[in-house]
């Protein structure tokens, strides 16, 4: 998870003028409101988290667009898009963020080239929303841990965005 540096939250309103051009560091805190099953596609600029209440109930996908995963030996990379997709479990889904990727363009963050290839990439994703197609067809939503895994008490290896 990526913060600013200077302590603002990302999209505080008066953080606005410089949402994309602020410092920003690697944070790290505990995800406390759903449980989230995480879906990488090898060389793929999109991950699909499932999302789960407390008690396991399904409550929709979401897209992060992003760059392709790149792993090492214990780390995960990737570079956030700003555009994001919301699926509910009947299917409909809206986009996310649409208006903080202008403003990415607007303060240099990303290229209006870029951001129309980001753009052109959440049409794909649409396309495979819409066909319902994999991973959105793969029974993700289903997906229980095995009872007998345990809490890491340590936090996974990273997932550095740049």
């Amino acid at each position: 998870m990526v913060e600013r540096a200077d302590g603002l939250a990302l999209r505080a309103p008066e953080a606005l003028d410089t949402a994309f051009t602020a410092e920003r560091v690697q944070g790290q805190s505990p995800w406390t409101e759903y449980d989230v099953l995480r879906v990488a596609l090898t060389a793929q600029p999109w991950s699909m988290w499932v999302f789960f209440t407390r008690e396991g109930e399904h409550v929709g996908w979401y897209v992060d667009l992003e760059d392709a995963h790149r792993r090492d030996a214990d780390t995960i990379y990737s570079n956030d898009r700003v555009l994001d997709l919301w699926v509910e479990p009947d299917r409909a889904r809206e986009r996310k963020d649409e208006d903080e990727l202008e403003l990415a363009v607007v303060q240099g963050r990303y290229s209006r080239a870029q951001a129309d290839a980001f753009l052109a990439d959440a049409a794909r994703i649409e396309e495979v929303i819409d066909a319902w197609g994999s991973p959105f067809a793969d029974g993700w939503e289903t997906f229980s841990p095995d009872p007998a895994w345990t809490i890491a008490s340590e936090p996974p290896p990273a997932v550095v965005h740049g």
